[in-house]
């Protein structure tokens, strides 16, 4: 039995805590094959079905516009990004920057979902993020070294240093932040991470069992790509396309649409 199977016999023996879970499957994902090959399977179906967006719905104008956003963004290179996490962590927190001059997206980022807490308001149905502040952004604060960084983080952005100040995690603007999460329960604040569920079986050196899960993935796998394609599709549309419609006075239409996989 190999290292990694006599210290993971049982999903159970897995460590409870989120943060711990990721580093497991980030390290799993780096060093097993067989992890390796099942995450990139969902990764690379996902992206060939991404590659081949339309802009639907648009005149030469909005088509331009979206284009334009798109390129600025590079879209592509943030959904591979977020196609990775999506698969092996099972939580996706995407931060949007807003350039307040043009009003529309300057960047998006993927954060290292280890530093976003996320909380619920039931009787609102609301969830609210913070950022976990790390070792730099705390120094910077606390000690304002460097000043120039310090002096501009101030001006811009003035409610992080109050927050590192008062012992804080720092409020993310909902308009800003996208939590996408795979399989989640309703009452649950994060996603199901895909490894979890068939981890004893991709560790297991017995060669049927390998069988048996490739023949049960592969009808799976599309079937959750399927999903994961309505979730971007709604992202691109609702959050990066409908703030520029609004400014634009464009109708609020679906645009961005990723074709279903041919059968063939």
């Amino acid at each position: 039995m190999t290292l990694t199977g006599k210290l993971i016999e049982r999903t159970e023996n897995l460590p409870r805590d989120r943060k711990s879970l990721n580093v497991w499957f980030r390290h799993l994902y780096q060093t097993n094959i067989d992890v390796a090959s099942f995450i990139d399977t969902y990764v690379y179906d996902s992206l060939n079905l991404f590659s081949a967006f339309e802009i639907l719905n648009a005149d030469k104008e909005m088509q331009k516009s979206v284009s334009d956003i798109f390129s600025k963004i590079k879209l592509f290179e943030l959904l591979k990004g977020i196609t990775l996490e999506y698969w092996l962590i099972g939580d996706v927190f995407i931060l949007g920057v807003l350039d307040l001059q043009r009003v529309n997206w300057e960047y998006f980022v993927v954060l290292n979902p280890d530093q976003v807490e996320v909380r619920r308001y039931n009787l609102l149905n609301k969830f609210y993020y913070e950022l976990i502040p790390d070792d730099f952004i705390k120094k910077l604060v606390l000690e304002k070294t460097p000043e120039y960084q310090y002096l501009e983080l101030k001006q811009n952005a003035p409610e992080i240093i109050q927050a590192v100040t008062n012992g804080r995690n720092i409020p993310i603007d909902n308009a800003h932040i996208t939590h996408l999460k795979h399989m989640p329960v309703p009452y649950g604040f994060y996603g199901q991470p895909l490894l979890k569920s068939f981890l004893t079986k991709l560790i297991s050196e017995d060669k049927s069992v390998h069988r048996d899960l490739q023949n049960f993935l592969g009808d799976l796998c599309s079937k959750r790509i399927y999903a994961f394609k309505n979730l971007i599709e709604d992202f691109v549309n609702e959050k990066i396309i409908n703030p520029m419609a609004e400014t634009n006075e464009w109708k609020k239409v679906p645009v961005f649409h990723i074709p279903a996989k041919s059968s063939d």
